[in-house]
Formats: structure tokens, C-alpha cells, sequence
């Protein structure tokens, strides 16, 4: 369980530059608490596409806003182009200044939801972890089941979400789902207006862009497997 204290975000005399907070390594430790790997780095943030690296760039310049107003961001874009791999950077910069991360997939925070009722520990910890970190890192938006219970539960995660953590917490999205030529009704049509009303109001929605044949990249998703 989180403590008050880790609850508040740190002082400007910890925020170091994006370069500076992934030139530091990551605490294996710590790594696995939040989900990453121990291998992320500054030497692998020139394996993302300069896309990605400006969008990216703008969220943790931008953390502290993103934290008090209680925004979050929405990446998608097409299949293996890095947006898990750049997430990931992000968030370990974000935990190398201090702030408390959790990045999870889909499916995997789903269960950790249907399972916190249970005696099932692990279930209930993951749960805390989600609804109280600075920042959760929600990985691979629609490739859970297509159900309308699924639906159901994504959207009470969303609001739990929205509505635990006090002043400071920021979710960030990230998602293959295809919005050809800018047709952004198909999230209320799969997920149904309100989650669409909460996407569309509190998260800014950034297409990632990279090449999927990129070698560096290859690489680099092969040291985080």
C-alpha cells in the first residue's frame, strides 16, 4: 500500500531532464514493482522514432500539469511501431524522479479488477497499486475481449481511476485500435458514450508514429521481452 507521502508529487529540486532522469538506472526492484524492465535507459531512447520521442518528451515536460489537473494521454497507432517501448522510457523516467508508476496491460488489469473482491492477494495488491500511482500506464487498449461485460468494466476501472487517488493522478492509454481519417466514433461505439465522453475530455490523443521494420527497434523490443 501506498503511503500519504508517496501520494504527493516531488519538489522541483527532483525533476531532473528527460535525459538526465534515463541516464540513471533503473533499481531492478524497483523495475518489477512498476512493471518495466531493468534495461531502460537513455542509450534506448534513440531506438524510438523521433515521432515518438517529441510526443513523449511533451508529457514528461509536461507531468506535473497532466498530475494536478488529472488528465491523461491516449496514444494509438498502428501495430509495432514502439508505442509500448516508448511508453515504457517514459515511465521509467517518471519513476527515476520519484513519482510512483504502475504500467499493466489490458487484460491484466482487468483481472486484478474482477479478482479484488477475492482473497486472491496479489489481485487486491496490483488493484491498490492502480487506483493510488501518480501515473498508470494502461497497455494495449482493445485487445481485450470484445464483450459487453468487458465494456462495463473498463469503464468502472476508468472511473475508480478518475476518482481514488485525491489531487494527483495522471493515466496514460496506449492502443492499436485504427481511426481512419480521424473517425473517432468508433470508441463510442465499442466502449459507449461516457467512457468516449471521458476519453475525448480528460486525455489528450496523440497518434504515435515509427517503422516497424526499424532494426534498433527489433532490438529493443526484444531486450524488454
Amino acid at each position: 500500500m501506498l503511503q500519504d507521502n508517496d501520494l504527493l508529487p516531488p519538489t522541483e529540486k527532483q525533476l531532473p531532464s528527460l535525459m538526465d532522469a534515463l541516464s540513471k538506472p533503473l533499481d531492478p526492484k524497483r523495475a518489477a514493482q512498476v512493471g518495466l524492465s531493468p534495461y531502460l535507459s537513455w542509450a534506448r531512447w534513440s531506438m524510438v522514432s523521433p515521432d515518438m520521442q517529441e510526443s513523449l518528451t511533451k508529457f514528461y515536460n509536461n507531468r506535473d500539469k497532466f498530475l494536478v489537473k488529472r488528465k491523461g494521454a491516449f496514444y494509438y497507432g498502428s501495430s509495432s511501431v514502439g508505442k509500448s517501448a516508448g511508453v515504457a522510457l517514459l515511465a521509467a523516467a517518471l519513476t527515476n524522479c520519484g513519482y510512483s508508476c504502475l504500467m499493466i496491460s489490458i487484460n491484466r488489469l482487468l483481472e486484478s479488477f474482477l479478482k479484488r473482491d477475492t482473497m486472491y492477494t496479489e489481485s487486491v495488491s496490483l488493484w491498490d497499486r492502480a487506483l493510488q500511482v501518480h501515473f498508470l500506464i494502461i497497455d494495449d487498449l482493445g485487445k481485450e475481449a470484445d464483450t459487453v461485460a468487458v465494456r462495463a468494466t473498463i469503464q468502472r476501472i476508468i472511473e475508480e481511476r478518475l476518482l481514488t487517488n485525491g489531487t494527483y493522478a495522471s493515466t496514460i492509454i496506449t492502443s492499436n485500435l485504427d481511426f481512419p481519417r480521424g473517425d473517432y466514433s468508433m470508441i463510442e461505439r465499442r466502449y459507449g458514450e461516457n467512457f468516449a465522453t471521458k476519453l475525448t475530455r480528460d486525455f489528450v490523443w496523440r497518434e504515435l508514429r515509427g517503422d516497424p521494420r526499424s532494426d534498433a527497434l527489433q532490438t529493443f523490443k526484444r531486450e524488454l521481452e
